[in-house]
């Protein structure tokens, strides 16, 4: 079951939901200075040099092991993550809020959402796009930060 709340709530519903990721439509700057112990990692510009050691048509293969590779060895329990666009390349077929959602079993997350969020409707880009993607907050274990 998906909750959103503003940033003044989000400590509170946090405690209550704490193995919950966080997706936010805020601006990273805010998000930064209201999370200061939070390291900052900017996904898509690590993941995408972790995959030129593939070819072309392999790297889908590799972008889960990559990621897994990524988060298992950074030392921080505590992370904001951007620059998630990568993974809604089609070809990755990737279970973003999936992936997110198993991650933040053992650390608190906050991913900025490069889309939008309007009325319990998490969206990446727009429908005539094959990377379109959207998804009901209510059918997921989440908190979205608007």
């Amino acid at each position: 079951m998906g909750i959103d709340c503003n940033i003044k709530d989000l400590g509170r519903i946090w405690n209550i939901n704490n193995h919950y990721p966080v997706f936010s439509i805020l601006q990273v700057d805010r998000i930064a200075n209201e999370f200061k112990d939070f390291y900052y990692i900017a996904l898509g510009e690590i993941l995408s040099s972790s995959l030129l050691k593939y070819g072309k048509d392999d790297r889908k293969d590799y972008v889960i092991y990559e990621m897994d590779n990524i988060f298992h060895n950074m030392d921080s329990k505590k992370l904001i993550i951007d620059h998630i666009d990568i993974l809604f390349n089609p070809d990755y077929r990737i279970d973003i809020l999936g992936y997110f959602i198993q991650l933040a079993r053992n650390r608190r997350i906050i991913v900025i959402w490069p889309g939008e969020y309007v009325s319990g409707t998490l969206t990446y880009a727009t429908p005539e796009y094959r990377n379109y993607k959207k998804y009901s907050i209510k059918d997921y274990n989440i908190i979205c930060l608007i």
